[in-house]
């Protein structure tokens, strides 16, 4: 004898399959079940998984129109239970992993410190007074940008090590804490990258805190954590724009983000936060000054210390490593310092 499985009370061609009741549209208005079929043809699989983890749907283009042209509806809309938009946080989660992505399909680096070759000659290094000058290269501070193949630093080493020859007592003790701190620098590199991208999300509630006595102290707190999550994901998309430029050659200072940056802001907590255009201008700015000075400065310090502190060189509070606050290309010992004794 054949087994038969009844169906939910009332199933049939125009019901529905779990509970049975009469079918009006796709979706049954009683439950809530989708009605299309479970066996699928590949295509049309792979479209529901997409359409399941990114929801590419018309709500989707509409929050990336909305991001690009009106920002502030977004937030407004979540605020006022409106479901035309992407919710902050799924947006957030969508944009971080495709930022994350995109590091790893372009091979781009968070973050290095190491030397960069200014023109085409070669680099050399000449001796100094007390010290050794890089010409043709220094060290600098690069973000998003494509991982060195280490070439430029062995030949900045080499370079440091050709001037040995000539070098004093004092000159050679400046060109082997040149090598050592650059040594400590490069190797600090790994955790630098493998830290920044957990302080973006570890370090979002600080920002959402931050906002609170700028805009509003009787507001409710989750409106400024919403407020943050938009925040973010704003920033990963400057950064996944700026990571693109920097792989077609282009060589912009990070800082510059900061304009896209403050007018997004602007336009946003305008709208969202019903102030002026000035009032939002002065206040973003400041909660990004404040942000960087009381959060991310020591936070990255904190990590570079804690990373290379016992392998820098003894003379690295001492030396002169630049001309006023540009990128380091010498090491000159003080004359009347303890390191410069034979």
């Amino acid at each position: 004898m054949t087994e038969i499985t009844a169906g939910p009370p009332g199933a049939g061609e125009g019901a529905c399959s779990s509970c049975g009741a009469i079918l009006v549209g796709p979706f049954c208005h009683a439950c809530g079940q989708g009605q299309r079929p479970r066996n699928l043809p590949m295509k049309a699989l792979i479209g529901n998984v997409l359409a399941e983890g990114f929801n590419l749907e018309g709500r989707t283009f509409l929050t990336a129109d909305a991001m690009l042209r009106r920002p502030g509806d977004l937030l407004v809309a979540f605020r006022e239970g409106r479901s035309l938009y992407t919710t902050p946080f799924k947006l957030f989660l969508i944009v971080s992993a495709a930022f994350f992505v995109f590091l790893i399909w372009s091979d781009l680096a968070i973050y290095q410190f190491l030397p960069v070759r200014s023109g085409e000659a070669a680099i050399t290094a000449e001796l100094v007074p007390n010290g050794v000058r890089l010409i043709g290269a220094s060290l600098q501070d690069v973000y998003l940008f494509p991982r060195t193949d280490g070439a430029v630093v062995r030949e900045t080493m080499a370079a440091l090590q050709a001037a040995r020859p000539g070098a004093d007592a004092v000159q050679s003790r400046a060109i082997d804490d040149f090598i050592q701190y650059q040594t400590a620098w490069t190797g600090l590199n790994a955790t630098l990258e493998t830290w920044l991208p957990r302080l973006l999300w570890l370090l979002m509630p600080i920002y959402g805190l931050m906002l609170w006595p700028l805009f509003g102290a009787r507001r409710m707190l989750v409106e400024h954590f919403v407020f943050a999550l938009w925040a973010h994901c704003l920033i990963f998309i400057l950064l996944v724009l700026f990571a693109t430029l920097n792989l077609i050659g282009l060589r912009l200072s990070f800082w510059l983000l900061a304009i896209p940056y403050l007018t997004y802001f602007t336009l946003a907590a305008r709208r969202y936060y019903a102030v002026s255009v000035w009032g939002a201008v002065w206040r973003g700015t400041l909660h990004l000054l404040v942000f960087f000075a009381l959060v991310w400065i020591p936070v990255a310090v904190t990590l570079a210390w804690g990373s290379a502190w016992d392998e820098l060189p003894a003379s690295f509070w001492s030396a002169e490593s630049s001309e006023g606050f540009g990128d380091i290309d010498r090491w000159v010992l003080p004359v009347a310092s303890p390191e410069t004794a034979p």
